[in-house]
């Protein structure tokens, strides 16, 4: 039933936000419902919602054994935009599974740290899948671009 999957959620989620081992078991319980391809929206959007004392626990889920799993960390820890879940994220490019690479350089791209992009060129001169160097790429002439807008002044 949705509501119950929906109710069972929320209340990890609330758990999760707690400041004990409660808090940790709770995110971990969540990246585990990740596995669900149909969960994976609801879950996403629920880690990416902790308080940043999580992120360690999130972070962790970059090691699970499903590259689906570890697309949706990668995906969750974008969307927190914390330092912390930032340098996660990029370790999320030495990934073993160019999907989890992918996904690490579609939300690195949203972020834009300085870090992140000197990260970014790395992965696009060295990467062995063609698709992440192209999106790397992308992501840093994207950065590029809007870097030099920002620098010109209105006339």
């Amino acid at each position: 039933d949705a509501a119950v999957v929906s109710a069972a959620v929320s209340a990890l989620t609330t758990l999760g936000r707690r400041e004990d081992d409660q808090g940790s078991d709770a995110t971990r319980a969540l990246i585990t419902l990740a596995s669900e391809p149909v969960l994976r929206p609801a879950v996403i959007a629920a880690l990416s919602s902790l308080p940043p004392r999580r992120t360690g626990d999130l972070a962790a889920g970059l090691r699970h054994v499903s590259p689906a799993v570890r697309c949706a960390i990668a995906e969750a820890l974008g969307r927190m935009k914390q330092p912390d879940a930032s340098r996660a994220l990029e370790g999320a490019l030495d990934d073993a599974a160019s999907s989890v690479r992918l996904t690490a350089v579609a939300e690195l791209k949203h972020l834009g740290t300085r870090t992140s992009q000197r990260k970014l060129m790395q992965v696009a001169r060295t990467d062995p899948d063609g698709e992440v160097r192209r999106a790397a790429m992308m992501a840093v002439s994207r950065s590029e671009r809007s870097t030099a807008a920002d620098a010109v002044e209105p006339g």
